[in-house]
């Protein structure tokens, strides 16, 4: 089951003004988990910032969509 997802990127769509960090690093957690590259994705460039009970945590750069 590791390597069901071998090889295939998964986009993650984040909002550039937050994402709440659990529902961010969870799904992120076992797509990698399962041999999957996780890419974050975001209608804007730069940095994504996660938050967790209404307190900015970690950030991580995106890329967008076209």
């Amino acid at each position: 089951m590791a390597s069901d997802l071998a090889g295939t990127r998964v986009a993650f769509l984040v909002a550039p003004d937050g994402a709440g960090q659990v529902e961010l690093t969870e799904p992120w957690a076992a797509v990698r988990d399962a041999g999957g590259e996780p890419v974050p994705v975001s209608t804007r460039p730069g940095q994504v910032q996660a938050f967790h009970s209404r307190r900015f945590t970690t950030s991580t750069a995106a890329t967008t969509s076209t």
